[in-house]
């Protein structure tokens, strides 16, 4: 189907739809052909099914202070105070071993981030989000990258990727003292480090210089896996992907293509989490990679 063509509705819909139908397939036949795909992408199929989940508290978060938090909209130094003391309780600033956090809290805290945003002092919260921001960056040994996906917290740290992702709302070089500014300039930065660590590791497998990052093996084993999630959820939105442009993602991943089966898994992860219902660089990277010989 031609991509420039489709400016009508119902025209992006069969295109996305023919799109995924070709990606189904190609995942079906790794599955009967390399049994090594089938974990990695059951995770994957899970977390596509459950992205309503994202948007819910967790059942063992206390509700009552979350929804006072979330629907108070004056500057009520009370809700600010139990703001910050859930910050406290999350344990993010007291200790970098994340094994000791309180994930369903900080998935929480993101989440009801968008309302709380107004109550939020800034300072504590901006240290808060500092602190996840390096725990998921892929240079750092023993966070986020390393986290096995067999393990417990394979998941929960997997949702609060993604909603860290849905702070990035605001346009690159947005200039404000706002915590929702702040929290999407973070989010960027995160961006940033994935696209960093996606170009470190091409000149590694291409160059035989350097450490790869991210590994096609461990596109398999670890939550590494997830990193194009978060690329994926960026391009929901216009914004978001805008973001992904700037910071050279798609010239990363069309690098990948052209290296055959160094960077094969790492495509197929990338084209499941992709938007296609609107004219973006995910519908030109999908046709490249129908073209290339990944695929």
């Amino acid at each position: 189907m031609d991509v420039a063509i489709a400016d009508d509705d119902s025209i992006k819909r069969s295109f996305a739809k023919e799109a995924m139908l070709n990606i189904n397939a190609f995942f079906e036949f790794k599955q009967r052909t390399r049994h090594i795909h089938s974990f990695q992408l059951a995770q994957l199929t899970y977390h596509a099914q459950h992205l309503n989940d994202y948007f819910t508290l967790p059942p063992n978060v206390g509700g009552e202070t979350n929804r006072r938090i979330s629907t108070s909209s004056s500057n009520d130094p009370l809700v600010a105070e139990k703001i910050d003391a859930s910050i406290r309780n999350t344990n993010t600033l007291q200790t970098d071993n994340y094994k000791r956090w309180s994930w369903d809290l900080i998935l929480a805290l993101l989440k009801d981030f968008p309302k709380q945003a107004n109550q939020v002092q800034g300072e504590l919260y901006e240290m808060f989000l500092d602190k996840l921001c390096d725990f998921f960056k892929p240079e750092l040994t023993g966070g986020f990258n390393d986290i096995l996906l067999i393990d417990s917290l394979s998941d929960v740290t997997c949702r609060t990727l993604l909603a860290f992702s849905d702070l990035l709302v605001y346009p690159a070089r947005s200039s404000s003292n706002h915590i929702k500014v702040i929290a999407s300039n973070i989010a960027r930065i995160l961006l940033t480090s994935v696209s960093n660590a996606l170009q470190q590791s091409i000149v590694a497998m291409r160059d035989c210089h350097g450490r790869a990052v991210i590994t096609e093996h461990d596109l398999l084993l670890k939550n590494s896996v997830y990193y194009y999630l978060f690329l994926g959820r960026l391009s929901k939105s216009s914004v978001g992907t805008q973001a992904l442009i700037d910071s050279d993602i798609f010239i990363r991943l069309s690098e990948m293509l052209k290296m055959d089966d160094e960077f094969a898994t790492s495509a197929i992860v990338a084209l499941s989490s992709f938007n296609y219902y609107y004219e973006s660089p995910c519908r030109t990277y999908l046709m490249q990679a129908l073209k290339s010989p990944c695929m």
